[in-house]
């Protein structure tokens, strides 16, 4: 599939908005374009089952897919951490636990930060 033109700001909205309709919470957008050479967005989120990170990543895939994005590598040997990867987003779906022994939002805190609070359908 063609890939549309389509910004990694508005990507990272609309990924988060996807996490957020599968019931994530604390979900934030880090702004990672001059820090990182890897991805331009991180997008975070706690989950609280395992069940919900594959939720979260099949809304993903459908969308970055419609979008005309592949999916470069995906990690979900664990059920406290997932990591769904595309370039320019990259999204990690956290366990309350793991999110705060890895803090990635401390790791990377000088990453422009956006706390995405949306609406449900």
């Amino acid at each position: 599939m063609k890939r549309r033109k389509i910004s990694s700001r508005i990507l990272s909205y609309a990924i988060a908005k996807k996490c957020y309709e599968k019931k994530a919470r604390d979900i934030v957008i880090l702004d990672m374009k001059k820090l990182n050479y890897l991805t331009d967005y991180f997008v975070v989120c706690t989950v609280v089952a395992d069940k919900q990170i594959n939720a979260i990543f099949a809304e993903i895939d459908k969308y970055m897919e419609e979008k005309g994005f592949t999916l470069l590598s995906k990690d979900m040997s664990s059920d406290q951490w997932a990591i769904f990867d595309y370039s320019v987003i990259t999204c990690h779906c956290f366990t309350k636990e793991k999110r705060e022994f890895y803090n990635l939002e401390s790791l990377w805190y000088d990453a422009p930060l956006v706390r995405y609070k949306g609406r449900r359908k």
